[in-house]
Formats: C-alpha cells, structure tokens, sequence
C-alpha cells in the first residue's frame, strides 16, 4: 500500500529488551485521519499480550515507521548475545 521503494529495519536485544523499527520512503499517511486497520491492531494486541509497546510515525509524503519493543525473555531471547543488527534492502514486486 504504501508504494515504498526501500525499508530499513532495524533490531536490537540489549538490555533485556528486544527493540525493532521498520521504516520506509513511502507515500506516508495521517495519524489524525487514518484508521488502524487489522493488521496493525493485530500487531498492536500482539505486542501488548507480551508486556511491549508499538508506535507509529507517518506523515503524507515522508513514509512511515513502526517501532516496538518486547521484555526479551517474551521473545524467547535470554540466551542470546546482545548486538545491534541493520538490514537495509529494496523492495521486490512481484
């Protein structure tokens, strides 16, 4: 929907706090107007059913980010070394 021609995703498990954004360059909406729909309620439920948090940013012609995080021991991550990861990628049509 959003018409993006990259994204940007972005992890990090430090602090017993599993933390990720996913931003893109597309067309951007208004928070003021828009409804959530499904899948971003969803998503919403999801991460609050896990003690975390979800946040969106968009603005019409700036694209969006959604940010969340989730307590690691939810996400099943204790075991694992802290880090910070980048991915950076273009979308594929198909």
């Amino acid at each position: 929907h959003a018409k993006a021609s990259r994204i940007t995703l972005r992890l990090d498990d430090r602090d017993a706090t599993l933390r990720f954004a996913v931003s893109d360059d597309g067309t951007g909406f208004d928070r003021s107007t828009a409804r959530l729909g499904a899948g971003m309620q969803n998503m919403a439920d999801r991460i609050a059913a896990a003690g975390g948090s979800l946040e969106v940013d968009s603005t019409p012609g700036g694209g969006t980010t959604v940010r969340g995080a989730v307590p690691a021991a939810a996400a099943g991550l204790l075991q694992e070394s802290p880090g910070d990861r980048q991915f950076v990628g273009s979308q594929q049509r198909l």
